[in-house]
């Protein structure tokens, strides 16, 4: 059976602290890949037993390279009780980072163009992509809260109109489980600020995450194009 072989990233897509980043991530991901790479050059009767094994380092060193992450966050969720990690979002899944900011104008823009590709993200899921928001507004809870309202009432208005009830939109939407993407709070950027360089970059930022926690691309400022940006990442790659 063949080994398989690993594929040093192309880093010429990234800048220099995310480059850094992932060279540190590397480090800690080879050894487990010559661990996978042995076990899989076992004999043929040895198969089952190779399938388990590599699951069994996949899941509990990558959860370990994740937590050792140079990209590593843990933030508030908007409309949720608890805190979300980077390794919850890539320990089985591709991540797509959209930061932004609910006080910028240029991102409000940018938002039609990130509903599209949330949209491509539910409607394709054997790409295995999660789309989320980090938003660095230092006031960013409160100007999506009153923005959450007004749209609730908008809504609610509208329905009421149209089918002589008010049947506002379920809060699940602002939390990532209905019609829009997961948004976590990061006021000012301070826990992503310094590996991420979105205040010295600016908003809106987009970082393109494979499972596992390689970052292969950065989109900086304001674009159309994420949803054939998505496609010719993950469309194209197995798992």
């Amino acid at each position: 059976m063949r080994s398989p072989k690993f594929t040093a990233p192309n880093l010429s897509g990234l800048n220099a602290p995310v480059a850094v980043a992932l060279l540190a991530t590397l480090v800690l991901v080879l050894p487990i890949h010559q661990q996978i790479a042995q076990a899989q050059g076992d004999s043929e009767s040895a198969l089952p037993q190779t399938a388990r094994s590599e699951e069994t380092l996949r899941k509990e060193e990558f959860r370990e390279i994740l937590d050792s992450s140079a990209f590593y966050f843990e933030l508030p969720a908007f409309g949720k009780e608890r805190a979300v990690s980077f390794t919850e979002l890539l320990l089985e899944r591709n991540a797509i980072f959209y930061f932004f900011s609910s006080s910028s104008s240029i991102c409000w823009l940018q938002e039609r163009f990130v509903q599209e590709l949330f949209k491509w993200t539910r409607d394709n899921p054997t790409a295995k992509v999660v789309l989320v928001g980090i938003n660095i507004d230092p006031h960013g809870e409160r100007v999506l809260s009153e923005r959450f309202t007004a749209r609730v009432l908008n809504e609610g208005m509208r329905t009421e109109r149209k089918e002589g009830r008010g049947e506002p939109p379920s809060k699940s939407e602002a939390e990532g489980e209905g019609d829009t993407y997961l948004i976590l709070l990061d006021p000012g950027a301070r826990e992503t600020g310094s590996t991420y360089e979105v205040r010295e970059k600016g908003v809106p930022m987009f970082f393109f995450f494979t499972r596992g926690g390689f970052p292969i691309k950065t989109v900086e400022g304001f674009t159309r194009d994420l949803v054939s940006i998505a496609k010719s990442l993950y469309l194209t790659r197995k798992g």
